[in-house]
């Protein structure tokens, strides 16, 4: 199903609008316009990412509706903080994939000095239908380092991603992962899972019960015990 052209405007004002709230005479630093359809809306607030490392955070533009590579595939736009040009473009594999669902900065995933993506499509059927997807790119040159798939039909991972920070003190940047519809611990119990930067492996698996859908949110923490590894948050809505 398409989004009305209002839910689209919506979430274009709200991005704009985020900042000048400081004072009704400030005009907007950038307005980014997507078609109508789209839905676009900018990314869940608390993951700054600096792709280019030029000092400037960028902002990350997620069109979950967008068509380009079909029906409600997905496209998601990182545009640079320091002067609003378009930086890169991420597209869904397939229609219907509701890629940009969930986008966040992942951090430096790969050590290289330029601060990474993770993009969610909760509706990818690589693992089975609505399975999911996320998938993390490298901030320096667009490209593909690491991609997840939901173990089973009806997961929905990557309906929540985020960087989770260095969770094992390697050096890399870790991400973390939600499935939120995942059954392994009961109909709806939910999943969520801490994947290395460095090599891309499952470090933790976290399974909910009954129906609570474990991971519908996940968020990193920073290191909240002062043990010198990053923490992480995983959210249950029961």
């Amino acid at each position: 199903m398409k989004f009305s052209v209002l839910n689209f405007m919506l979430s274009i004002i709200i991005l704009t609008m985020a900042v000048s709230s400081a004072s009704a005479q400030c005009p907007p630093l950038y307005i980014f316009t997507g078609q109508a359809g789209d839905r676009a809306s900018a990314a869940q607030p608390g993951h700054p990412v600096d792709v280019n490392n030029d000092g400037y955070d960028d902002i990350l533009v997620r069109l979950v509706s967008n068509d380009s590579a079909g029906m409600d595939a997905g496209m998601v736009r990182v545009y640079s903080g320091m002067d609003g040009s378009l930086l890169h473009t991420f597209l869904g594999e397939a229609a219907g994939d509701l890629f940009g669902v969930s986008v966040a900065g992942a951090g430096d995933v790969n050590n290289d000095g330029f601060g990474d993506i993770i993009v969610g499509a909760q509706l990818n059927d690589a693992g089975g239908t609505n399975a999911g997807r996320a998938y993390v790119y490298s901030g320096l040159d667009g490209s593909l380092i690491w991609t997840f798939t939901g173990e089973a039909a009806g997961d929905t991972l990557g309906h929540s991603v985020s960087g989770a920070g260095d969770v094992n003190g390697d050096g890399f940047d870790d991400l973390i992962v939600g499935a939120w519809s995942n059954d392994i611990g009961g109909n709806g119990a939910g999943r969520a899972y801490v994947f290395s930067g460095k090599t891309g492996a499952a470090l933790y698996t976290y399974t909910g019960t009954g129906d609570e859908h474990l991971g519908i949110r996940v968020s990193g923490a920073g290191d909240v015990n002062k043990d010198g590894f990053d923490d992480f948050l995983i959210g249950a809505w029961k």
